[in-house]
């Protein structure tokens, strides 16, 4: 995803809804993988991603205290792009669904 050129503020909310009955452990963590391009200017590489064990963590949802599960924070705009990481914990099959918000300067 690319955050809109006049992007001053952002809010990705994201949402896990467990396919059956949630157990104990069902939980699931979201990084965000960021972009500035290419670090390196190597003129082979397109943009180069945060790696995925070194992502910024977002937030943990747990769909054993919360079914479905849903949590909003407020990640930076002051970047190239971005890729969301989800990370299911558990056993459990989940459906994971987000979306961002994005507060444009007028």
């Amino acid at each position: 995803m690319t955050p809109g050129q006049d992007a001053v503020g952002a809010i990705l909310q994201v949402k896990a809804d467990n396919s059956g009955t949630p157990a104990s452990g069902d939980t699931l963590d979201v990084y965000l993988l960021m972009t500035a391009g290419d670090p390196d200017a190597a003129t082979d590489v397109a943009d180069e991603y945060d790696t995925i064990n070194h992502g910024l963590f977002l937030m943990r949802l747990d769909t054993s205290a919360d079914d479905p599960a849903l949590k909003s924070v407020e990640i930076p705009t002051a970047m190239k792009g971005y890729k969301v990481r989800v990370v299911n914990n558990g056993a459990s099959a989940m459906t994971v669904s987000a979306q961002v918000y994005e507060q444009n300067a007028a």
